[in-house]
């Protein structure tokens, strides 16, 4: 390209830019300049990214001061003449192509138009709910939006790492409200009774399939997840509660953010898992989830599931269900016939040999146990030891040890 098409192609950037600007004054200036509002979204929708970005950020402010004047609340009975609900029918359908435009950007394949199209898309959101409380006279959490940008966000391909962490540190760590809603929307497009295409003009139920897309983003976003919602604290919300409240809504209740919490991570775990991600959970299971949930008894299927995998998975499963039989008194049948089976040659090279035999020394070190039980043990590990590389010698013959130690008889 020359240098004069160059300079001509930069002057008609520019052109368009002061274009939108001047039509986002006429706009909020005047409501007789509402069709400039179509030709902004044109612009939008242009190649030049320059331009297209000015639109959709100038679309932004439009509507969002259109959701504060109460204009695209729709409103029922007679209070409205019949141009004033035309009017505000066809600025409903012209936003619903703008967040449409927006949820298309969170797929695109460049991660800083992803983040700025969540910005934009819970901006709008947020005026939105406060409009909805104003008139509703209580808090309005407008979960209808929420739930397509979740949705969008865990089944896209194009999810870059930057979209997660941005959610994660700027949104679900720091607003209770939006970190209550994420894990109820997270059980809701888990479930197989959740229709996709339900508010979309698509009639006929359909069964829901989830992909291992979602799954893989659902976890990499609750992994990362590191707050819990105190009620000793003030709530910390995205949509302000208004200044006079009827009842007192579930963003505020420490009981409905851990039914949330447990809800969506026993949905994730009915999906079909990775290994990585199978382990990844095991993994963490006992600091992160367990003590958080509302019947950490709820957990004791994945566990015992778990633990009859064999090899590193059921070494992984035994925190979890250490957990959850020292701490919430719960009984497995036969877990030291299962826990002797467990000690095979393998057993000293696996990855996470160092936890096992830590927790094995604990379970084995209460003197309640018969010291028949732990005679066979102790038998099994020094015949092990036996044949074991050094390393795993090191770790076997003090645990005997000790066994011996604690249990004299």
């Amino acid at each position: 390209m020359s240098l004069k098409r160059k300079h001509a192609s930069a002057k008609d950037d520019k052109s368009t830019v002061e274009r939108v600007h001047k039509l986002e004054a006429n706009v909020l200036n005047s409501h007789q300049n509402l069709n400039d509002i179509v030709e902004i979204y044109t612009i939008a929708q242009s190649t030049n990214a320059e331009a297209a970005f000015t639109a959709v950020n100038s679309l932004g402010r439009i509507y969002s001061a259109m959701w504060t004047k109460g204009l695209l609340k729709r409103t029922k009975g007679p209070q409205q003449d019949a141009a004033a609900a035309k009017v505000s029918e066809w600025l409903r359908d012209n936003y619903r192509q703008y967040t449409d435009l927006l949820r298309s950007m969170l797929g695109h394949r460049e991660a800083p138009i992803q983040v700025t199209s969540l910005r934009l898309y819970l901006q709008m959101m947020d005026k939105e709910g406060q409009a909805l409380g104003r008139a509703a006279n209580n808090y309005v959490f407008p979960n209808d939006s929420y739930l397509e940008i979740i949705e969008t966000v865990l089944n896209s391909d194009a999810t870059s790492e930057h979209l997660v962490r941005t959610l994660v540190d700027s949104y679900l760590n720091s607003y209770d409200d939006l970190r209550l809603y994420f894990y109820r929307n997270v059980a809701k497009l888990a479930s197989p009774d959740y229709d996709p295409f339900k508010n979309r003009g698509n009639k006929g139920a359909r069964k829901n399939t989830v992909s291992d897309t979602f799954v893989r983003h659902a976890f990499a976003v609750m992994n990362q997840i590191r707050t819990v919602f105190s009620a000793d604290s003030d709530a910390s919300l995205w949509i302000a509660m208004p200044k006079t409240c009827g009842n007192e809504p579930d963003v505020v209740r420490a009981a409905a953010h851990t039914r949330a919490f447990s809800e969506a991570w026993l949905a994730l775990m009915r999906l079909p898992l990775t290994a990585d991600i199978y382990k990844q959970i095991l993994l963490t299971m006992h600091k992160r989830i367990v003590p958080y949930m509302a019947d950490a008894k709820s957990l004791m299927d994945f566990l015992s599931s778990s633990y009859e995998i064999g090899g590193s998975v059921s070494l992984l499963a035994l925190n979890g269900l250490f957990t959850l039989m020292t701490e919430h008194n719960l009984n497995y049948p036969n877990f030291y016939e299962k826990l002797y089976a467990l000690l095979d040659r393998n057993v000293f090279h696996v990855k996470y040999r160092a936890r096992f035999f830590r927790l094995l020394e604990t379970f084995l070190g209460s003197s309640h146990l018969p010291a028949y039980l732990v005679a066979a043990f102790a038998k099994r590990l020094a015949r092990l030891a036996l044949f074991a590389p050094p390393a795993g010698a090191v770790t076997a013959i003090p645990l005997i040890y000790n066994l011996l130690k604690a249990h004299p008889s």
